[in-house]
């Protein structure tokens, strides 16, 4: 009986820890529209993908701070379209760039917007 109310404690304790977290809502408005959102961590951060020229479908990969401001992924002299996929809790985001030869490059933008290319497997 003694462990049951242990973990019975334990149980109601965690959830009130974890319920007890303040959340708010920050509005993410990009002046192109079209945002796709794709990740949020821990520190607030939010990355997605903004259709920037609905003609031709190319995309920017974006990343949002707590405060609402974004900055855009640099695409470097890898492509002219980027997605954004996944943000961890440094800010570094996992994405794609899509290369005018119609292949694609998987990339990791740093804190500070610059990226690095992934080798892929063969």
């Amino acid at each position: 009986m003694k462990n049951l109310f242990f973990f019975t404690t334990l149980f109601l304790f965690s959830f009130l820890v974890a319920f007890s977290q303040e959340y708010r809502a920050i509005p993410l408005i990009h002046p192109a529209g079209n945002l796709f959102v794709s990740g949020l961590n821990n520190q607030g951060q939010v990355c997605g993908t903004v259709l920037v020229d609905d003609v031709n479908f190319f995309n920017n990969a974006v990343r949002f701070e707590p405060d609402g401001t974004f900055s855009t992924l640099a695409l470097g002299d890898l492509g002219q379209s980027s997605t954004a996929s996944a943000i961890n809790d440094l800010g570094h985001v996992l994405g794609t760039i899509s290369r005018s030869d119609f292949t694609t490059a998987v990339v990791i933008w740093e804190s500070d917007s610059t990226y690095r290319e992934l080798e892929q497997p063969d």
